[in-house]
């Protein structure tokens, strides 16, 4: 919980400006007032230990002059007696000690020496150890001022972030909850600045929505007004609102099912068209499709990155043609016919309530010319629109060849192929799969 936290805050230029705010302040704090403070102290602790050794020697001097050691061993003992030295030491020339006293062991680094001098002849060396605790006294309270100021300090840029920052942060706060509520997507951050947010919501929109803008445009330019007002009152009167994209629909006909219905009994019937549906969905939900209001189509979005949608559905379709023309298991005579039809095109796909059950449903012009393609196809077969082959280069994949020109309701003339084939390497995979799923039905 505390790393999140710390990430996001490293990622804030508000947090990034009161930190580096807060420690110029208390580096200035310390370099202009704590800092000469002690350096001043240090400097006088040195001279009081420099002048001290000084003044002994010179005391020293006379004694040993007059060889008086036994007085020099009593000056040295009221000198260590004093509370600002730990301890005194006179030795000659050769280094032997004199006289000493006070702390001879563990004493601290720093010493004060002077030469005892009588006119040029050198008659020992004075050496003194001062107490440093005032020292370190002067260090721990000049530490303690620092760290009370940095409290300080950062106590009263506290108060100011409350003061004048708490109310936007919360509007700010309020703002993201309604987009993660709207576009949930989007994830966006709450510690990002105003004007970063905008900027990272503007390039998460352009990559999410992008690709929807565009269909969009593509819309415009191929729809009539009283289409796009149709499409945009189902976004209207639904409760879930839709996304317009890229699709492919796959729609399959009973085509004798009044031959059927003239010869065979409506349990049987319930059972052929059951059992079929159920094939249906199985063999779509393999190739990623969705079930739409008509349970005879079928809908293949281009979702993903890869964008192979379209052969997806080809696949699909070769698959159900295969396995709806084998029904030796129902021994049905006369034999069921079916005929498969696949469209694609720009799609508006919404969630609708129907008998109290979510139902997706899907509009526009693909879906339309899908209903007059079907009505055409009239035999066993594939039957592809030419729309189609617009969104994949499917030469190397599938065989087709020109079947005729549909006229669409709107007098437009639309070309069909009939899908006859895939390429080798394709179609070993796919009747392998045929097999597969012939064993598991």
């Amino acid at each position: 919980m505390i790393w999140p936290t710390v990430h996001k805050l490293a990622r804030s230029p508000a947090a990034l400006l009161a930190l580096g705010s807060l420690l110029l302040l208390t580096t200035a704090n310390a370099l202009l007032l704590i800092w000469p403070t002690y350096l001043q102290i240090e400097q006088q602790w040195y001279q009081q230990g420099e002048q001290l050794a000084a003044e002994y020697a010179h005391r020293s001097t006379n004694l040993l002059t007059l060889d008086d050691r036994i007085s020099l061993t009593v000056e040295a003992q009221r000198w260590a007696r004093q509370d600002m030295l730990l301890g005194i030491e006179i030795a000659d020339p050769q280094g032997r000690v004199i006289t000493a006293s006070g702390q001879t062991s563990h004493l601290p680094e720093v010493e004060f020496s002077a030469a005892l001098y009588y006119e040029d002849s050198l008659l020992g060396n004075l050496t003194l150890w001062q107490d440093p605790a005032p020292l370190l006294q002067a260090r721990w309270r000049n530490l303690a001022l620092l760290a009370i100021s940095t409290a300080l300090l950062a106590g009263l840029g506290w108060l100011l972030w409350r003061r004048f920052l708490t109310r936007s942060l919360s509007q700010q706060t309020r703002f993201n909850d309604r987009l993660c509520e709207l576009f949930p997507a989007l994830q966006p951050d709450p510690i990002v600045e105003p004007d970063r947010q905008a900027e990272h919501l503007r390039e998460q929109f352009e990559q999410h929505y992008h690709h929807s803008l565009l269909v969009v445009h593509e819309l415009q330019q191929r729809l009539d007004d009283y289409q796009l007002a149709e499409i945009y009152q189902r976004f209207q009167d639904s409760r879930q609102p839709g996304e317009i994209a890229d699709g492919a629909l796959l729609k399959i006909d009973l085509l004798n099912l009044d031959a059927l219905e003239g010869q065979l009994t409506a349990a049987i019937i319930k059972q052929l068209l059951d059992s079929t549906r159920q094939r249906c969905e199985d063999v779509m939900r393999l190739y990623h499709g969705e079930t739409t209001q008509d349970p005879w189509q079928f809908l293949v979005r281009d979702h993903t990155d890869e964008g192979d949608f379209i052969q997806r559905t080809l696949c699909a379709a070769y698959v159900l043609n295969s396995l709806l023309r084998d029904h030796t298991d129902w021994a049905l005579r006369p034999r069921p016919e079916f005929s498969l039809s696949i469209m694609a095109g720009p799609l508006y796909v919404g969630i609708q309530t129907s008998g109290g059950l979510p139902v997706r449903t899907v509009f526009g012009q693909a879906q339309q010319d899908l209903d007059a393609l079907s009505t055409h196809n009239r035999g066993e077969q594939i039957l592809v629109g030419e729309p189609v082959f617009r969104y994949a280069a499917l030469g190397d994949v599938v065989e087709a060849e020109i079947y005729r020109d549909v006229t669409l309701p709107g007098a437009e003339s639309l070309e069909v192929w009939r899908l006859s084939g895939f390429a080798d390497n394709w179609l070993r995979v796919l009747d392998r799969q045929v097999q597969a799923l012939r064993e598991r039905f």
